[in-house]
């Protein structure tokens, strides 16, 4: 299952978004009912917008387990 998360706001610190909450992605991604193996094997990507470095958005993407 994809899962996808925005944010628009003051700035903050991913994992205050992706780890803390109790309904975060991470937390679903290792709770997930329909699947059968512990782990996502397509892999990741998160992307952001970084304006006073540049106003091209910024990605990480990695096709490594997540």
């Amino acid at each position: 299952m994809c899962r996808l998360l925005a944010y628009r706001g003051t700035p903050i610190i991913m994992d205050e978004l992706l780890y803390k909450p109790n309904n975060s992605l991470i937390h679903q991604s290792f709770q997930a009912r329909e699947i059968e193996e512990p782990l996502n094997g397509d892999g990741f990507g998160v992307g952001w917008y970084a304006p006073e470095v540049n106003y091209e958005p910024v990605t990480f993407v990695s096709v490594n387990p997540a």
